[in-house]
């Protein structure tokens, strides 16, 4: 096989070894749906213009992680029990499933209510009739059996409490959200119950600022990126909005992007471990292992340590077993040992002074000066 064609073999196994890796993280757009609703433009209170921004960007932040985005603006009361009914369906066999809201959200009487655009909300009777209970969002998702995630920024000052009129003085009217204790499904607010988010001053709100900052990181397990989009926004607004998540996850790591290379550095691996390949040498391996040092999980780096090690034994063997002689040494050294005479010894030290026979010639020379039978002194003499 001509080292061209060997090569374009070992990049065709090493994109393979990629799409496998790639696969196995479960970025597929079938496994992977979200709904993202921002509400901004109200028709009876005043706007929300980050509401919006937030969901635009956020649905682009996902989509480009694997997620199948289903994006709404603005909706009204129908628009949302219609989105919310159609998303429950094709999240039934998903394996991740996310819902994000941004918009105004009301609690009464410990019951949390996102906001439709349309809702006019004059009297606290109304927000039964004009607004969607979280609860039943949340209870939407129940026929999925994958893990399920609700994202809730609706946590805003809400200006429909300045003209509503409460007809009941015991109701209470909180302020922000209160906790929620959801079952099989994990709920983030923008901030903890009873207290309220900031809009924000920039194009997204302290919330989804963070989220954008944190979702597309690889490698962040799901409990981290929580964590770090709590601490994010408490820094950022010194401390007076502290995000919250309710719910609990299951026990195995949980990546939204998993820690797999990316596409421009699997390229310079796979060149790089097909040139090392073909060369088939200790220095090609070792100037691969280190070039790529960072990349020590990637399957491509693994299978290249194991190539190196392999000819390092391969190496040790070679060590061990003594070389053997040539042909023309050894011949010269059996006929050297028929003639058994010092003439012939020397013509074959005179050739192989220090070959691999050298040894036994030696030995066999001496030998052979013993073998001798002894001159008679006395003939000597005469």
């Amino acid at each position: 096989m001509s080292l061209i064609r060997y090569r374009h073999v070992v990049l065709l196994v090493a994109a393979i070894t990629y799409w496998i890796t790639t696969a196995a993280s479960g970025r597929s757009e079938t496994d992977r749906v979200a709904l993202v609703i921002g509400n901004g433009r109200y028709n009876h209170v005043t706007d929300l213009p980050n509401s919006l921004n937030d969901a635009q960007d956020l649905a682009s932040a996902l989509s480009r992680i694997g997620f199948d985005v289903e994006y709404n603006l603005d909706l009204d009361f129908r628009g949302m029990r219609v989105a919310l009914r159609d998303f429950a369906k094709r999240a039934e066999k998903a394996e991740v499933v996310l819902l994000y809201f941004a918009g105004h959200g009301l609690e009464i009487d410990n019951v949390n209510y996102l906001i439709p655009v349309n809702a006019e909300l004059q009297s606290d009777v109304d927000v039964s009739f004009e607004a969607i209970r979280l609860d039943t969002v949340v209870a939407s998702l129940s026929s999925s059996e994958g893990l399920k995630i609700v994202l809730v920024d609706a946590c805003r000052n809400n200006p429909f409490l300045n003209t509503m009129n409460r007809t009941n003085k015991t109701r209470s009217i909180g302020r922000g959200l209160s906790r929620i204790d959801p079952s099989g499904v994990v709920v983030s607010y923008a901030a903890k119950g009873g207290t309220l988010a900031l809009d924000g001053s920039g194009r997204n709100s302290p919330y989804a600022e963070a989220l954008l900052q944190h979702i597309e990181e690889p490698g962040l397990e799901l409990g981290k990126l929580f964590r770090k989009v709590r601490d994010t926004v408490f820094e950022t607004t010194s401390g007076y909005q502290e995000p919250f998540t309710y719910g609990s996850l299951p026990s195995e790591d949980i990546f939204l992007v998993p820690a797999v290379a990316s596409k421009q550095i699997f390229d310079s691996l796979a060149q790089a471990f097909a040139k090392a390949d073909g060369e088939g040498s200790l220095q090609g391996w070792n100037t691969f292992l280190e070039h790529f040092a960072n990349e020590a999980a990637h399957p491509l780096y693994e299978l290249g340590l194991s190539r190196r090690t392999a000819l390092l034994h391969h190496n040790e063997k070679q060590m061990a077993v003594p070389e053997s002689p040539k042909s023309d040494e050894l011949a010269l050294f059996s006929a050297a040992e028929s003639l058994d005479s010092p003439r012939a010894w020397a013509l074959f030290f005179e050739h192989y002074p220090v070959g691999k026979m050298a040894k036994s010639a030696r030995l066999q020379e001496n030998l052979s000066f013993f073998k001798r039978p002894a001159r008679s002194s006395l003939g000597a003499l005469s």
